[in-house]
């Protein structure tokens, strides 16, 4: 019996060495394959990736937008044609021949998608348009930029050479067409090219500017300064081409409001207006309220079909009287 058991047990420890013999080799081979595979993986990355520092690259697209582009550093990505670079500074020629430039912090070019993204202190120029935020994604093929957080608009109307600046959280610029779109938190102000000309203030919620037409709407808690006169509303158009004409400058309407502090022999004094509609004709100094108007003005309430008023002055004209009066106290 003895020597039986002793049998048994030569053989289950025979058995057991074998097994951690095949269980070594098999993760000895395991190890192996994976380190194979690591550095597989690491020479396909290195074949897909290059890494280049303080150059000058070049994309050139017979028939389409070319690229340049100077970086401190460069990575390019083969595969998904997508190259990241760091500081950049650098240029899109359009297929008109028409250049745009572009600056940042960092920033990727999607070749596949002829789009440029910046992050950081981005900025983007067109002639006399310059575009600043925090992101800008510029599509070449559209020649549009999309700018998200601080963003600042600098751009001269090539028509009559008024400078704008406007600021909002997100904007739309289409430099090929003039035409731009903010939203949120707007403000903006015009400069006129004649100095003495003074300068216009206006803010809502979400503007859309035509250049080309020389158009600006406003939505949303609007409001317009110009001088001492300040207007509120819900909706608003501004028509650049009409400053010094005898059109309409302006135009406000939904739940106006008017504020004017004037100089009049006895001091200053101060009117109250409000309407439907409000259209000032810049050219003539000239307010015209309808849509139920009515006018606080000294302690008189003027109203009617149509109140007409003249900037800095007490001279009221009221439609349904069809005659102009000198308030007197």
């Amino acid at each position: 019996m003895f020597l039986e058991w002793r049998a048994l047990v030569i053989v289950f420890s025979f058995c057991l060495i074998c097994l951690g013999v095949a269980f070594e080799a098999y993760f000895l081979r395991l190890d192996q394959t994976s380190g194979e595979i690591y550095q597989q993986t690491r020479d396909l990355r290195k074949l897909r990736m290059s890494e280049l520092e303080g150059v000058d690259y070049y994309v050139v697209s017979p028939g389409s937008s070319s690229v340049y582009l100077n970086a401190q550093r460069i990575l390019n990505d083969s595969v998904v044609k997508r190259i990241s670079f760091f500081d950049p500074k650098g240029e899109v020629v359009g297929k008109d021949s028409k250049k745009t430039y572009y600056s940042g912090k960092q920033g990727q070019f999607f070749q596949s998608e002829n789009r440029i993204e910046i992050v950081g202190e981005a900025h983007v120029r067109q002639d006399s348009s310059e575009l600043t935020a925090d992101k800008i994604k510029y599509v070449m093929t559209d020649m549009r930029a999309d700018a998200e957080g601080a963003v600042l608009l600098k751009t001269i109307n090539k028509k009559n050479r008024d400078k704008m600046q406007i600021r909002s959280l997100k904007a739309t610029a289409f430099f090929k067409d003039e035409l731009y779109i903010f939203d949120d938190n707007v403000e903006g102000h015009l400069t006129r090219h004649n100095v003495y000309e003074g300068q216009v203030n206006f803010s809502g919620r979400r503007l859309r500017a035509d250049l080309k037409k020389s158009w600006c709407h406003l939505s949303g808690d609007v409001e317009v300064n110009k001088n001492k006169l300040k207007a509120n509303a819900r909706h608003g158009e501004i028509f650049l081409e009409n400053f010094n004409k005898k059109l309409k400058y302006y135009t406000l309407y939904d739940d106006v409001r008017l504020e004017e502090v004037y100089q009049t022999a006895k001091g200053l004094k101060k009117r109250l207006a409000y309407g439907e509609r409000l259209d000032v004709f810049q050219g003539e100094r000239r307010i015209v309220l309808s849509g139920a108007p009515r006018v606080f003005q000294d302690d008189d309430v003027i109203k009617g079909n149509k109140v007409t008023m003249w900037e800095s002055k007490e001279l009221i004209e009221v439609d349904d009287s069809k005659s102009s009066f000198h308030l007197k106290k």
